[in-house]
């Protein structure tokens, strides 16, 4: 059956669009005619044939003596051939692409009516993040030449800004510092323009649970926030609503005493001293929390693998107090038996091994783990990268299985650019982090190759870069780097060529030290006669012999695509040329670099 739109108007369609839709009907439907009918695969069938999302279909079963007639009543979706959003005077809008790309509706696409409605509604949620919790959206669609238009009818309503916050009932914090601990913010002249300061009903009502979490939090176990508000209209299309804050504080419990129960197996004098909360201080739940995550991570140190410690708090002692009970059930010592990788089709195992900080026969440490599945991350070779602890025949021992998955680690890079300064340059690069040179094909030994070509009329670079993390498979480091390159400045011209040769060692997980040779030549010529005078001092051929030393301290944490999301990162190089070294020149060079990260926010992912 043709499209209908809901005032009747019936969509053309082709019988080459009718014939073409009944093929995709039946190569979609494996119930056949003789078989024994199979509800299931009837209603996969049915399933399969809406997911098209190019047809609504209706079934009509007629049971008979020996047999069943099966009736697919299909009614094709019309095609959009234009979508667009209107304002309640008709006058064209534009929302953000952010908004109009998550739409079932879409341009070229088949048009369903149930998903518009779902569409309005996600517009609808827009539209209150934005201020305005009076607005509604409808969808009409309009006949147009082989298919529809969608209308989006977006009716604003006023517009409604955040005029003012207010506390009610908070004794023990001023409101300055409720008030940094929600997220409605009071209209200013900045936010006018930028934004941020928008009425939005739904982060009002999480701001009152925020707030309450806060205050049982900093030991008012029983408090709880209430909020209310008034929106006046001060013109035509903007109205303010005035927001209060009842707080009800109640009283603020102290922790009067602090117990570990249980089978612990740890003494309980190394309990207290890795547990925050102390008797007298008021009772915090985050203190709580991280004290809990403290002993639990003590106790995955000592291989208690299935530990658990549940921290409740008891009210009934005297006064405002309570007390905080720490339930650690810290279960048998578990040791590793043998390490399994799976999922590396390219990468050696000796690469994920040596990753990896627990080893058969030792304990299985899951902070060690955990950082070991950090360590995978920074190479960067696999999509996603986990743990697991298999069963064995005595109970006291795991298999560990390290599950990976490859990703394309190399990259090849073809392109140019042109600038006033450096004229036409050509690009060619080849980047491996996951190379082997021992080996074809020559990948996953875990060495790092950059090759790089930049020719130019006026500048070129010609660059190598080879580094060997595991020297002889041991904690050794390896990089060699060669490079050649030619400038033609305005004034003369320069070649400069250099070789350098490096060893370095992990001293710690997080300390390493490098130690490096380079050799340097630099020829300066065609010197034009107004050039400075510092450039005549040095023409003709120099070469210059220096050796460098770098300490790199690296806390950084990475996530599943490898990149830090927290930690520091400090770097220390210093370099000598020249004595007692040979050479034109001496100098030395010294440079610190640091670098802080910090977690703003997080997501869901």
């Amino acid at each position: 059956m043709p499209p209908v739109l809901s005032d009747g108007t019936v969509i053309k369609v082709t019988p080459r669009q009718l014939q073409a839709a009944k093929t995709v009907i039946l190569a979609n439907i494996y119930t056949k005619i003789g078989q024994v009918f199979s509800p299931q695969r009837f209603d996969a069938d049915i399933k399969r044939l809406l997911r098209l999302r190019r047809f609504l279909v209706t079934p009509h079963l007629r049971r008979h003596k020996d047999f069943l007639d099966i009736t697919l009543v299909v009614r094709l979706l019309p095609i959009a051939k234009k979508v667009i959003f209107l304002n309640e005077r008709g006058e064209e809008v534009s929302l953000p692409e952010d908004v109009t790309w998550l739409l079932s509706a879409q341009k070229g696409e088949y048009v369903n009516p149930y998903m518009l409605n779902h569409d309005a509604r996600f517009i609808h949620d827009y539209l209150l993040r934005e201020g305005y919790p009076f607005s509604s959206v409808k969808w009409r669609l309009r006949a147009a030449e082989d298919g529809v238009v969608v209308e989006f009818v977006l009716n604003y309503g006023l517009y409604v800004a955040v005029g003012a916050v207010t506390f009610v009932g908070n004794y023990t914090f001023d409101s300055s510092t409720l008030y940094r601990k929600i997220e409605s913010r009071e209209e200013t002249f900045f936010r006018r323009i930028f934004g941020g300061g928008e009425f939005v009903e739904e982060r009002v009502r999480t701001d009152a649970e925020r707030l309450t979490t806060f205050l049982r939090n900093e030991g008012f176990l029983d408090a709880s926030v209430k909020v209310e508000w008034k929106i006046r209209k001060v013109s035509d299309d903007k109205a303010v609503a005035l927001i209060t804050f009842r707080v009800d504080e109640g009283r603020r419990y102290s922790v009067g005493e602090v117990r570990f129960e249980g089978d612990f197996k740890i003494a309980p004098e190394r309990l207290r001293s890795l547990v925050t909360v102390k008797p007298g201080r008021p009772v915090r739940q985050e203190e709580i929390s991280e004290s809990a995550d403290a002993i639990l991570r003590e106790l995955h140190a000592r291989g208690y693998v299935m530990a658990r410690v549940s921290p409740e708090w008891r009210v009934g002692l005297s006064g405002c107090r309570v007390c905080v009970v720490f339930r650690i059930n810290a279960g048998p010592v578990i040791r590793v038996r043998r390490v399994i990788v799976r999922g590396n089709s390219t990468t050696r195992d000796k690469v994920i091994r040596r990753e990896i900080l627990v080893y058969p026969g030792g304990l299985c440490d899951l902070n060690k783990l955990r950082k070991s599945i950090n360590r995978l991350y920074r190479l960067r070779y696999f999509s996603y990268a986990l743990f697991d602890l298999l069963d064995t025949d005595d109970p006291s021992y795991k298999d560990l299985l390290i599950e990976v998955q490859e990703t394309r680690a190399g990259r090849f890079e073809l392109g140019f650019q042109y600038s006033q300064e450096y004229g036409l340059q050509g690009r060619i690069a080849l980047v491996h982090p996951n190379v082997d040179i021992s080996r074809w094909p020559p990948v996953g030994s875990g060495q790092h190759l950059q090759l790089e070509f930049r020719p130019g009329r006026f500048h070129s670079r010609y660059f190598l870069y080879f580094l060997e993390p595991y020297l002889l498979d041991t904690k050794t480091r390896l990089r060699v780097s060669p490079e050649y390159r030619r400038d033609r400045w305005w004034d003369y011209n320069e070649k400069n060529a250099s070789f350098l040769v490096g060893l370095g060692r992990s001293l710690t997980r997080w300390l390493t030290l490098d130690a490096s040779i380079r050799i340097q030549r630099v020829t300066i010529y065609s010197i034009s006669s107004d050039a400075p005078l510092d450039v005549f001092l040095v023409q003709g051929t120099k070469d210059l012999y220096g050796v460098g030393v770098e300490a790199v301290v690296d806390l950084t944490s990475v996530d599943r695509w490898g990149t830090v999301y927290s930690g520091f990162m400090s770097r220390f190089s210093f370099d000598l040329v020249g004595k007692p070294l040979p050479g034109d020149y001496n100098f030395w060079r010294a440079v610190l670099h640091a670098q802080c990260f910090i977690n703003l926010y997080e997501t869901g992912e």
